[in-house]
């Protein structure tokens, strides 16, 4: 026959299924002293190495390649290929007036 729980071993019960762990300890730090029931304690994961956005750019290309790409690019910007065109329009004013 299955003995009923009062309120309160009831209320117990299902806090440990849906309130986390750390929450509980947070409520209650005497708690966290306590041994806790298998299955409750969290997993240690393992930690990735942090990766830069530079770290995930020098896997594809190499430090080579980037001054390489770095010099055209700037000899479009400063040719007036590329780039805003309010950085332009004066120097083609100015190419206007002199000729």
């Amino acid at each position: 026959m299955r003995r009923a729980l009062s309120l309160s071993a009831a209320v117990a019960a299902l806090l440990l299924l849906y309130v986390p762990v750390s929450a509980a300890e947070d409520a209650n730090p005497d708690a966290a002293s306590a041994e806790k029931p298998p299955g409750l304690t969290p997993e240690e994961k393992a930690e990735k190495p942090v990766r830069t956005h530079w770290d995930m750019l020098l896997e594809r290309r190499s430090i080579k390649e980037l001054e390489e790409i770095l010099t055209e690019r700037l000899e479009m910007l400063r040719g007036g290929e590329i780039g805003p065109a309010h950085l332009h329009r004066a120097s083609s004013k100015k190419k206007a007036k002199s000729a």
